[in-house]
């Protein structure tokens, strides 16, 4: 059996020993000034989830930013090579030519007439205004 397990007075001079060495104990150079951005790195740390992480190291990378340059570049070629692809070079417009699909000839469209006061109103009897 261990000699300090049983007396409690051989414990606490053991740990008066032990209190009385680090009373003199110095930390290492720059350990307060260094001590605040630890703390706050830990917090960080913990706080961040593994997506932030990821993202922050993928972002950290030489590599990534121009290969997402190009891949944004490469975006917008191909939507304005699009845009410019459906534009319709004729001499109607794309909603008129939509809606004459399938329809007389422009020539042979009516124009709506004026509605007739004097016609029956769609309002049903017995409703005043």
């Amino acid at each position: 059996m261990d000699q300090t397990s049983g007396d409690p007075q051989h414990e606490f001079a053991a740990l008066r020993r032990l209190l009385a060495l680090k009373q003199h104990e110095v930390p290492p150079p720059r350990f307060f000034d260094e001590l605040p951005g630890r703390i706050m790195s830990r917090i960080e740390a913990e706080r961040s989830g593994t997506w932030e992480r990821f993202l922050d190291r993928l972002l950290a990378t030489r590599w990534f930013q121009p290969v997402a340059a190009g891949g944004m570049a490469i975006l917008v070629g191909t939507l304005f090579l699009s845009a410019i692809g459906t534009v319709d070079h004729g001499n109607r417009s794309t909603a008129s030519a939509f809606m004459l699909q399938g329809s007389e000839p422009a020539s042979t469209l009516r124009v709506a007439q004026p509605v007739d006061s004097s016609a029956p109103s769609l309002q049903p009897q017995g409703i005043s205004r």
